[in-house]
């Protein structure tokens, strides 16, 4: 799981650390020197050097020590003439403010390509952004903030481009949820059964034979695909090939469904409280219940393609 992006307040306290540090003793830092820089934060060394390497402030040199980029260099200099342009220029870059600058403009007064809404407002649904926008004194006007909305532009194509070079947090969060469904199945499994009878399928094989278990202390095997959400609800997505090879096998293959996954939780916890909840859920032959409408349905995406006949032409455009 990646770090959580420095806040503009860490951001701030971080480069005024440095500039402190730059003019006692001039770069390249030892890591052992920046551990003192940066002690008093809440955060671990490793994840503060890894986020101010990811804004472009920092870089690792070959010697193993750490240098200040021409980015963190300029941002610095500003910072100590009392300049917090670069900073805050440097800081909407980074894609972190996204929803915050939306919940912004969705309220703000836009006119002369200034975006306008009073700074109390903005400290309580965007206060992130309030922070960033509140180093710029050209921002600033009696109680409101009035920002340029070129300025705002940068924020979003910096998350649009975040997204392009990483996940989203929301899909790695959606990844934890399946990862504990199916760790959660397994290690109920082998309570049951023992470590020998249940054969993880997914790890060690992959995703192609449309389950993630197989326990073989039964003749047949069962075949138990993992499923997780974090809401209440009993709703999952299955793709084309389970939905095969559940309609082929429906006497051994069956759902674990595990509803109301807490990430906040330890993985113990969580998993001793969805069990004294009754989890999972156990559905037997997924394909005969939807059949049997038992199981509700339906397509939420299709795959297209070009029909065989026509992979040498192009398709069509309008």
């Amino acid at each position: 799981m990646s770090d959580p992006a420095l806040t503009p307040l860490e951001i701030e306290r971080a480069v005024d650390a440095l500039a402190r540090e730059r003019a006692i003793r001039r770069e390249p830092w030892e890591a052992e020197q920046l551990n003192r820089v940066f002690g008093r934060s809440a955060r671990s060394l490793r994840s503060t050097l890894r986020q101010l390497t990811a804004l472009g402030i920092l870089a690792f040199d070959r010697d193993g020590r750490w240098t200040l980029t021409r980015t963190g260099s300029s941002v610095l200099d500003a910072r100590v003439g009392g300049d917090w342009g670069p900073l805050s220029a440097l800081t909407l870059r980074t894609g972190n403010l996204e929803r915050e600058v939306v919940a912004f403009l969705r309220e703000a007064e836009t006119h002369d390509d200034h975006a306008r809404l009073l700074q109390v407002r903005t400290r309580t649904i965007a206060p992130a952004l309030a922070a960033v926008v509140g180093w710029q004194p050209a921002w600033r006007e009696d109680d409101q903030f009035v920002v340029p909305l070129d300025a705002l532009q940068v924020a979003m194509s910096g998350a649009a481009m975040e997204i392009a070079d990483g996940r989203p947090d929301w899909v790695e969060a959606r990844e934890r949820v399946g990862h504990r469904a199916e760790a959660y199945s397994l290690r109920l499994e082998r309570e049951r059964h023992g470590p020998g009878a249940i054969l993880h399928v997914s790890r060690d094989e992959g995703d192609r034979f449309g389950y993630d278990l197989e326990n073989i202390s039964t003749e047949p095997s069962r075949l138990i695909e993992c499923k997780g959400s974090r809401s209440l609800g009993l709703s999952f997505v299955m793709s084309a090939n389970e939905l095969t090879v559940a309609d082929m096998h429906r006497d051994r293959y069956e759902i674990h469904y595990w509803g109301a996954i807490n990430l906040g939780r330890s993985p113990d916890e969580d998993y001793a409280d969805l069990r004294d909840a009754g989890y999972p859920t156990v559905i037997c032959d997924p394909a005969g219940a939807i059949a049997r409408g038992e199981l509700a349905a339906e397509a939420t995406a299709w795959k297209l393609r070009l029909p065989d006949a026509a992979l040498s032409s192009p398709p069509p455009t309008r």
